[in-house]
């Protein structure tokens, strides 16, 4: 018998009510591997965005299996893109409510949003690497991380995002790893 994690049942519970929430559609089967979504009236691309963290679940009996990634649009936006089971949230019921099916969605997250799922899901590192550590070690006169506006062209752009996407990784994350390396 397949028995959920408790604390993996408080963020299947948390994802119900964001799709609930904000009527999101679950469609059957796995998400494409490339795709283009327009919801709310803000683009996503999964040729653009920088996936930023992954949370995956194993079940022997592969009732509460899932996969949630989350990435992040160039201006800054968040979608987390989930696919599961029968017995997780990503869940397509039929029309006739008899049956469900493994599912998927696209669902749009506002910043305090993707910081409360890396939180439920156990994303520690992640969560860090894309927000900061916040860990509250006392250093009351060190100065808060820095934001540096940095223009280039649309073709070195492109270039760097290539980059980053090559080597899998955020293009903040990318850059940030450059930058040391030349600064040391």
């Amino acid at each position: 018998m397949s028995v959920q994690d408790p604390r993996d049942k408080k963020g299947d519970d948390w994802i119900r009510e964001q799709i609930q929430g904000k009527a999101i559609a679950v469609h059957l089967g796995w998400p494409p591997s490339n795709f283009r979504k327009i919801i709310d009236s803000e683009a996503y691309s999964s040729k653009t965005m920088s996936r930023i963290a992954e949370y995956h679940t194993e079940d022997v009996e592969q009732w509460y299996e899932k996969t949630e990634t989350l990435y992040q649009t160039r201006g800054g936006s968040f979608l987390l893109v989930g696919y599961g089971n029968i017995l997780t949230p990503w869940v397509k019921f039929r029309p006739d409510g008899k049956d469900s099916l493994p599912g998927h969605g696209f669902l749009p997250l506002s910043e305090n949003d993707a910081k409360e799922w890396m939180e439920l899901r156990g994303l520690d590192d992640e969560y860090a690497e894309v927000f900061g550590d916040g860990d509250g070690d006392g250093d009351e006169g060190a100065e808060a991380p820095g934001e540096i506006l940095l223009r280039v062209s649309p073709i070195f752009a492109r270039r760097i995002i290539a980059a980053a996407a090559r080597e899998n990784v955020p293009v903040q994350q990318w850059i940030q790893s450059k930058l040391a390396a030349v600064l040391g």
